[in-house]
């Protein structure tokens, strides 16, 4: 009885249809494998679109919204002309779990730069505007704490004492959610990509 004899005639039999399965199967393992670095070569030729701002500053703060002085940044957002990030989108994105008034914007790195409307530093802590005509990239910043904490920080110092250097103190000191002194605060910043 010689066996590899046994085996091809099992392949070339149309009993052997189990073969036909693998077969199948090998083909299919293959074109998954060729889909994917057909995708990945397509990723570096045409970059994925830049996130929107306002969705991307939503989904960030429910990420961090019950992780105390944890500071998330995303990735590279594009602000055109329009473009705006506001409490109220990032309160439904985190289906009303914090409250519009308990959200803080800030220019933060761009407090400087024409083009903007809104932002803590213009009086309009709950909504931030891009005016320009050019496109602008930059990250969003966000980190959400009580009251408390934030009030009594060492050295008065919230962000040095637990964020470090990334955000400033003075970005945030007239937002209204500091006045709760129960309730939670979720300060949103711009951060310059480089």
């Amino acid at each position: 009885m010689n066996s590899p004899d046994n085996f091809n005639v099992f392949l070339k039999d149309k009993k052997g249809q189990e073969f036909d399965v693998f077969k199948l199967l090998i083909s299919a393992v293959v074109a998954v494998v060729i889909l994917g670095l057909l995708l990945s070569i397509i990723n570096i030729i045409i970059p994925p679109a830049q996130g929107n701002p306002s969705e991307e500053a939503g989904k960030l703060v429910q990420s961090i919204v019950n992780k105390p002085a944890q500071l998330q940044e995303t990735q590279q957002v594009t602000f055109t002309n329009g473009k705006n990030i506001n409490a109220r989108g990032i309160s439904l994105a985190t289906k009303g779990y914090i409250e519009e008034s308990a959200v803080c914007l800030s220019l933060g790195d761009f407090g400087e730069r024409a083009g903007w409307t809104g932002g803590i530093e213009n009086g309009n802590g709950a909504s931030i505007s891009y005016t320009a005509s050019d496109s602008l990239q930059a990250k969003i910043a966000a980190v959400c704490d009580t009251v408390s904490a934030i009030q009594n920080a060492p050295n008065g110092d919230y962000f040095t004492s637990y964020i470090g250097s990334s955000m400033k103190n003075e970005w945030f000191q007239s937002c209204e959610c500091l006045q709760d002194a129960e309730g939670k605060c979720c300060f949103v910043a711009l951060k310059r990509t480089s």
